[in-house]
């Protein structure tokens, strides 16, 4: 005589419910999880960033590279991304994933907008903005009190960039707080733009002296509150100015 007895519908139905709510419970967690595993890797990214500028900076007299050289752009279309390249021993299309934050969801439409990793451009130089040689650090230039490496800057998350190539993230750099905190929002693919505040609400950065950490903040976030929350002078109050800005790509400072 057969005893087994046989799941009813109602029972399957029940076994199927429980199923999809622990589902529902766990898979937020197991988002937050992911996106957790995914700021480790932007750290280490960044960590290995910063060390190959550093190894830059030591050969070339303590420069940080940025944009008053051609050769030492990262973000210019057709070069070989010199020195990333070469300190960190890793082909172009590798340097270009190095600054590709595995957490990012918008996607860089032009051959110069490929970096949602942003290098500093008050350090590296910017437009208006001299490039500052590490020896400024921690001392007084001029009028201004240029502060220690633990308080700049040095790579951050970087906010979108408009599609057609507009916006910080056309360059490479952060020049101001809005190229971390406010993206933009004339997307005409009609896609939500975002912020460096990518990972669970937070922006990875590592700072000048080497210190990597994460800011928790919002989308457009001001540029008073931003800097307190890192517990940072603003870039502003310090970085060097040159009226007529930067000289060409073609000639760079003669003095580097």
């Amino acid at each position: 005589m057969n005893t087994r007895k046989s799941f009813t519908l109602i029972e399957l139905l029940v076994v199927i419910a429980i199923i999809a709510i622990l589902a529902g419970m766990l898979l937020p967690t197991l988002g937050k999880a992911r996106n957790t595993a995914r700021g480790i890797q932007c750290k280490n990214q960044q960590k290995q960033l910063y060390l190959a500028a550093m190894l830059y900076a030591a050969d070339y007299k303590d420069w940080f590279p940025g944009i008053y050289k051609k050769y030492v752009r990262v973000d210019e279309p057709g070069l070989s991304s010199a020195p990333y390249r070469y300190y960190l021993n890793a082909s172009q299309k590798k340097v270009w994933s190095m600054f590709s934050c595995p957490a990012a969801k918008f996607v860089l439409t032009t051959t110069q907008s490929w970096q949602h990793i942003k290098y500093s451009g008050f350090v590296g130089g910017a437009n208006n903005f001299t490039p500052l040689n590490l020896k400024h650090f921690g001392r007084k230039s001029g009028t201004k009190t240029i502060p220690t490496p633990s308080k700049v800057l040095a790579f951050a998350d970087g906010a979108e960039s408009h599609p057609s190539g507009c916006g910080c993230a056309a360059y490479g750099f952060f020049r101001g707080t809005t190229c971390l905190t406010t993206p933009k929002a004339d997307d005409p693919s009609g896609k939500k733009g975002e912020t460096a505040f990518r990972h669970n609400g937070n922006m990875n950065y590592i700072t000048l002296g080497g210190n990597t950490n994460q800011i928790k903040a919002h989308d457009g976030i001001g540029s008073v509150d931003f800097y307190n929350r890192l517990q940072m002078p603003d870039p502003g109050t310090w970085a060097l100015y040159k009226p007529g800005g930067r000289p060409t790509d073609s000639t760079g400072y003669s003095d580097i």
